[in-house]
């Protein structure tokens, strides 16, 4: 499922020396469209304005695009600028996000590069909504996202939107939503050339080219980021290319052509037992080979009409294909291999109206969205090295959705009235083809809405009082993946209600928001043990739970360039109803957040954070038996100088060089732990034409 094309891939196959010269290839391209953009001869000043115009394209005009519309929002909203990456020192969308209220990183694999981002204490990520320029990047699979397809030197801005957003965003969006757009380069042409180094053997390669000409904007990126990782076998080669041009049309119409790839490989290091991870954190002892290698690719055709005379209208095609191996292996001496092929298209549409009278404005949108597609699965028993494959399932899933909604607002001078409503249907098609007898149908139809208060408090201030229910339909994981064991094809959706409330201010470089918030959730799917000295079971919908707490953010400016910023959230998770009522929720820290200070201009930024996550229930541990994952405390340094046309980066992260664990889970009786990076430096250098 997906959202509206106008809001806003998992990786197999390909061998290496297949993708060895992508950065060459992209770089040359991007000069020659330097070259052809660039005129003949000299030109004046207002020549040249005339001949490389920018015009703005919009993405995704239901989200914020500016510190104004923030304000002019009734729910929670956070937006990371270009500015903001640039000076974090940070190079993953997830290490970007991780430093938001809320938000807290997991590595299930061993690999940072593969981390989790849980938002308000839903896990693995598969309860959050992820929109690149307005595709759905959420798999078909288990609703999981695949952060590492995103590369953040190509990132304009991130926003993330906390609250259950079904009502406009669809089902898989419990926790909220994050829409990513990509980097822009209008106006006058320009190449960059990149390039980075680091510890444990990591480099980088980054070439980008973009300008206007008269109507036309073009962006082309091409990428190659490696690393040899700090355990044994560990680290990741990966391979992007991005290309998107922009026709402006007459009448305020823009057409907009959108062509992503990603791929490569990544190692998974795994977790190790108190004891191993006592004397050598490096180690793998039990996972020599186990990895995902696959790539992704997405293309997106846009058109908007921007308001003229009150109306508005956007849509957008799209097609995703994923393809992804991924090797598992383990303590018992044999492995299994997954080869997974997603296909998925799509269209959205949507149109809109808006009008005022006096102090009073109103404005109503509406639109709908349908998209097709299927998984195909399969599954190998092989040895720890991935050898000797013996076919153990072979499946498929279709799925067809659709969706329409509707969101309207009333302003009435400084209070405005919204509300939105939504309807889905999605259908699976189950077959496995070694086993007929599990082949299944499903139909999910959901309606939600949203209702909410805005108050303009003053020119730069506002209040918000919203609620919403939201939904996640059961994954095809959930649902069909492990007969017998895991999965059960009779779940229900899960089902939220969602209070928020929050009070903001932005004005002159300085900026406090506050949001506590309180959700219920039922039907919430529960692994439950029906044979724990195996740990086998069932995912059940026994479970009901509540979220509740207090998010803030706080920036300030210094005489002399100084800034100081810090965010936090303080939340409680427990279940309230089934097998394991009273328990808090697993993987959730209590509090969490980060503080520093920043020093600088506009050629040169000096940033020093620090972090603190709190202690956390294990991953699996639904009764609280196990001892808690100790909270840590980390630090960060970073400093960017730019001076004409070179740039220069350095970045130290983990300076005090803290051994601390990123990740926990149990299976009952042994504990198994995964090892953060210790102390970890990066220099990089920008050279632009």
């Amino acid at each position: 499922m997906r959202a509206s094309g106008d809001r806003i891939g998992k990786a197999s196959g390909g061998s290496r020396g297949g993708r060895r010269g992508l950065g060459v290839r992209t770089g040359l391209a991007a000069a020659l469209l330097a070259a052809c953009l660039v005129p003949a001869g000299a030109q004046d000043a207002l020549r040249l304005l005339e001949n490389y115009q920018t015009e703005i394209t919009v993405y995704g005009d239901r989200l914020p695009l500016a510190e104004r519309l923030i304000l002019d929002s009734a729910a929670p909203i956070v937006v990371i600028t270009r500015e903001a990456i640039e000076a974090s020192g940070v190079q993953t969308v997830q290490e970007i996000l991780a430093q938001q209220p809320g938000i807290t990183l997991h590595s299930q694999t061993g690999n940072p590069a593969e981390s989790t981002v849980d938002l308000r204490g839903f896990p693995q990520g598969t309860s959050l909504a992820v929109f690149l320029d307005g595709v759905r990047l959420n798999d078909l699979q288990d609703n999981a996202v695949r952060w590492d397809l995103i590369p953040l030197k190509d990132v304009d801005r991130i926003e993330v939107y906390a609250g259950a957003s079904a009502p406009l965003y669809g089902g898989g969006a419990l926790a909220g939503v994050v829409n990513v757009v990509t980097r822009r380069m209008p106006g006058i042409p320009r190449l960059d050339v990149g390039a980075g180094a680091g510890s444990f053997g990591s480099r980088d390669y980054v070439v980008r080219a973009g300008g206007t000409r008269g109507p036309l904007e073009l962006y082309l990126s091409g990428s190659v980021r490696r690393s040899d990782g700090w355990r044994e076998n560990d680290g990741h080669r990966l391979d992007d290319a991005l290309a998107r041009g922009s026709l402006a049309l007459t009448g305020d119409q823009t057409l907009t052509l959108l062509l992503k790839y990603a791929g490569g490989l990544e190692r998974q290091p795994g977790a190790l037992t108190a004891a191993e991870l006592a004397r050598d954190p490096r180690q793998s002892p039990f996972n020599l080979a186990d990895g995902t290698r696959g790539r992704h690719r997405l293309a997106s055709l846009s058109y908007r009409r921007a308001p003229e005379d009150g109306w508005s209208l956007s849509a957008q095609a799209f097609a995703r294909l994923h393809d992804r191996d991924t090797l598992t292996t383990g303590r018992y001496g044999s492995g299994f291999l997954s080869r997974g092929a997603e296909r998925l298209t799509g269209l959205t549409a949507e149109a809109g109206r808006s009008g005022a009278s006096g102090n009073r404005t109103w404005e109503v949108r509406a639109g709908a969205e349908a998209s097709s597609g299927s998984f195909d699965g399969r599954g190998f028993y092989t040895d720890i090295w991935g050898e000797h494959p013996s076919e153990a399932s072979s499946t498929r899933v279709g799925q067809r959705f659709a969706g329409a909604f509707v969101q309207a607002d009333a302003g009435f001078g400084r209070l405005h009235f919204t509300a939105g409503a939504r309807t889905d249907e999605a259908r699976y098609l189950y077959t496995d083809r070694r086993a007929l007898a599990n082949n299944a149908r499903r139909t999910f139809r959901e309606s939600t809405w949203r209702a909410g208060l805005l108050l303009h408090t003053g020119d730069h201030s506002s209040a918000f009082l919203t609620f919403a229910r939201g939904y996640r339909i059961p994954s095809v994981v959930d649902l069909f993946a492990y007969p017998g064991f895991y999965s059960n094809p009779d779940l229900v959706p899960t089902r939220s209600s969602d209070w928020e409330a929050g009070w903001r201010i932005i004005e002159g470089g300085n900026r406090l928001k506050v949001t506590a918030y309180r959700m219920r959730v039922s039907d919430e799917v529960v692994f439950v043990l029906t044979d724990p000295q195996w740990f086998i079971g069932q995912n059940r919908n026994v479970g009901r739970s509540f979220r509740r707490g207090l998010e803030a953010e706080a920036e300030a400016a210094l005489p002399l360039g100084f800034r100081l910023f810090a965010s936090g959230s303080y939340q409680d998770a427990e279940v309230t109803a089934g097998p394991y009522a009273g328990r808090r929720i697993p993987m959730l820290p209590r509090a969490q957040g980060t503080a520093g200070v920043g020093w600088g201009d506009a050629s040169w930024t000096l940033r020093l954070a620090a972090g603190w996550v709190g202690p956390q229930r294990l991953d699996n541990d639904l009764v609280n038996a196990r001892a808690e994952l100790p909270g840590y405390a980390t630090v960060d340094l970073s400093v960017r100088v730019v001076r004409k046309a070179l740039t220069l980066e350095a970045s130290a992260t983990n300076v005090l060089d803290r051994g601390y664990v990123a990740r926990g889970i149990t299976n009952g009786f042994t504990d198994y732990y995964t090892p953060a990076y210790p102390l970890a430096f990066r220099f990089g250098v920008t050279w632009s034409f």
